[in-house]
């Protein structure tokens, strides 16, 4: 039964870790969609390609 409740926790502590990832993931993925977004606007607005 101890073997069974060791390994809930530790199945729990991994999956804490991969939500954690996730987020941070989906977070990073977010920041640079928007990033995108906004320089493709601004480079539709002006007619000129900027990078950077």
């Amino acid at each position: 039964m101890e073997a069974v409740l060791n390994f809930a926790e530790v199945v729990e502590i991994e999956f804490a870790g991969a939500v954690e990832l996730g987020s941070y993931i989906l977070y990073s993925v977010n920041n640079v969609c928007s990033w995108l977004l906004l320089n493709s606007e601004m480079i539709g607005n002006s007619g000129v390609a900027r990078v950077g």
